[in-house]
């Protein structure tokens, strides 16, 4: 993924686009050294990003929480 993808998924998932047909079960274990790049949709990026980074109150977003999903960005094959 690159990281112009990257930016419009995340503009996707902050915009009131509705993303509930996308399964999150490929990014299980994102984090761990193990995790095998998966092939995904720029809206299952975006509704990724959505559920990791949107807080509570549904209006702030933790930018740690994207950080970490942009790095990783290279694990999915668009």
């Amino acid at each position: 993924m690159t990281i112009k993808q990257m930016q419009q998924a995340k503009a996707i998932a902050q915009s009131d686009a509705c993303l509930p047909n996308y399964s999150l079960d490929c990014f299980a274990g994102l984090c761990l050294a193990s995790f095998e790049p998966v092939t995904c949709s720029l809206e299952q990026v975006a509704k990724f990003i959505r559920h990791q980074c949107l807080c509570f109150d549904e209006k702030t977003w933790d930018e740690d929480a994207y950080k970490d999903i942009l790095y990783s960005r290279k694990k999915f094959i668009i």
